[in-house]
This record gives structure tokens, C-alpha cells and sequence, in this order.
């Protein structure tokens, strides 16, 4: 988190999430993938899975891949409004709104921030790395 908390948009959005009334919980798993569980306010997450950007050669560490899930976890209402209102289809690679707005707001500005691949899709390639902060 002391590695995220460097930008001003993930230190808002942990701050949030601390200072919520609802429990989050970090789960630690060997999958390759990360996901936030609305139903369960829990986010599931390998600390040495690093993304491979499709579109522009960049990566993203595995500590970016938890940013990008606790942005998720920090406007979840917000997704499940928009979800019912706007078709996925018309968001085309980024999948549905709530991945468009994850990845081109707090994900690709955190992402400046520390010099990691920007993504232009909710698409990528899973690879391990050795840490958290690894590409």
C-alpha cells in the first residue's frame, strides 16, 4: 500500500476505503488474475502477477493490478448504476464502463505517476514477477 499510497489518486482512493463504514478484505491467492467481489467487499489478488499491456509494449506490477481493484472497490455502487443504464457493448475493449473508467482514470494516472504501462483495453498478458513492484 506505502508503494500505491506515492500517488495522490490511490491515496485517496485507500483513504476512502479506510474511513468506509463497509470492511474490505485483500485476499492472496495464485491465480492469474486480480478481481474485486462486490457481493463480498473482498478484492483477490497475487502479489507477483505482473501485466503485460496489450497495446503499447508497457506493464503494470502487481501492486498496480491491486490499485486497479481497489478503485473498483471504492465506487462499486457507481458500477452497478451505470451497469444498469449503459450496455457493455458500447465500451468495446474496456469491456463495460466501470473497467473504462478504472483503467483510464486512477489506473493510467497512477501509472504516470511511477513510470508503469499505460493500458488503452481491459486486456493484458499475466506474467510472475518476483514482488509487488516488480514489471
Amino acid at each position: 500500500m506505502a508503494y500505491l499510497k506515492k500517488d495522490l489518486g490511490m491515496a485517496k482512493t485507500i483513504s476512502d476505503l479506510e474511513k468506509s463504514s463497509t470492511t474490505y478484505t485483500i485476499n492472496y491467492f495464485n491465480e492469474m488474475n486480480g478481481y474485486f467481489h462486490p457481493g463480498k467487499n473482498s478484492i483477490s489478488w497475487n502479489p507477483k502477477m505482473a501485466l503485460d499491456c496489450t497495446k503499447n509494449g508497457g506493464s503494470l506490477s502487481p501492486a498496480m493490478v491491486l490499485g486497479h481493484e481497489l478503485t473498483h472497490a471504492n465506487k462499486s455502487w457507481f458500477d452497478k448504476l451505470l451497469r444498469a443504464i449503459l450496455p457493455d457493448s458500447f465500451f468495446g475493449d474496456y469491456d463495460n464502463y466501470e473497467e473504462r473508467r478504472v483503467v483510464t482514470g486512477a489506473e493510467r494516472n497512477a501509472a504516470k505517476t511511477f513510470g508503469e504501462g499505460t493500458r488503452y483495453d481491459h486486456r493484458g498478458s499475466s506474467r510472475i514477477v518476483s514482488s509487488p513492484t516488480s514489471r
